[in-house]
């Protein structure tokens, strides 16, 4: 089915609403972290939420794209670990 242009740009109006949506809730965690726990480096919650949200999304392309939810899985891993050595924390296997 072919879409028009107008169509393409509400469909990737809705996905851009989608993520932001999801990156909104994410930052108000992130907001508790730093808060609680003080990063090793100068982040915001909101910027740490479009990097997550970044590496889901791109995951997730991923997965479509060869099959399997290796790529996406292994990108978990790199995103907590991440977030272990930001926040100093231990990485629980």
């Amino acid at each position: 089915m072919l879409r028009t242009a107008q169509q393409e740009r509400r469909a990737d109006a809705a996905c851009g609403a989608s993520i932001e949506g999801h990156a909104d809730k994410l930052a108000e965690d992130f907001r508790l972290a730093i808060a609680l726990h003080p990063p090793r480096l100068p982040v915001t919650a909101e910027s740490l939420a479009i990097y997550t949200q970044t590496i889901l999304q791109g995951g997730f392309v991923l997965l479509k794209a060869r099959g399997d939810r290796a790529a996406l899985l292994e990108a978990l891993v790199h995103l907590k670990n991440y977030l272990a050595l930001l926040f100093n924390k231990e990485v629980l296997q």
